[in-house]
């Protein structure tokens, strides 16, 4: 067992197993919806990403920054692996896989207020969080 697999928690793990197995195997074939895939890796962008959060909240000391280290470097990894794939896919052609890359772009939006809502910095910014807040709230077949 390597040190990166002995510091990786049982809940991360367990996580990891599943969620990362298939960046690392490729792209499964589509499903039925054509975005099948855009909102698989969408999703498992997410998933790395509260992974990513869980490691961080365990990091208090500098000691636990370097114990924890080899976690961030596998999850960062996985992660970049994950992008690539992404890269790969076309723009979607469903409402789900517009929601999909909707809900990724308001997690990753870079700047929040103290309650950890995005927040738009200009007008740009506030025409794309329109629109992604738009998508993400939106409930379909109702």
């Amino acid at each position: 067992m390597t040190k990166a697999t002995e510091n990786i928690s049982t809940f991360s793990r367990r996580q990891m197993a599943g969620l990362l197995s298939a960046a690392v195997v490729g792209i499964a074939p589509a499903q039925a919806n054509p975005d099948a895939d855009l909102i698989r890796l969408c999703g498992y962008i997410l998933d790395t990403e509260c992974l990513m959060a869980e490691v961080h909240g365990r990091r208090k000391t500098i000691e636990d920054e370097r114990r924890t280290d080899p976690e961030l470097t596998v999850l960062f990894d996985k992660r970049s692996q994950i992008e690539d794939a992404l890269y790969d896919i076309p723009a979607p052609t469903t409402l789900e896989g517009a929601r999909a890359l909707a809900r990724l772009a308001l997690a990753g939006w870079p700047t929040v207020c103290e309650e950890g809502e995005p927040y738009a910095l200009d007008f740009d910014e506030w025409v794309s969080l329109s629109v992604f807040g738009f998508l993400d709230g939106l409930k379909l077949g109702a």
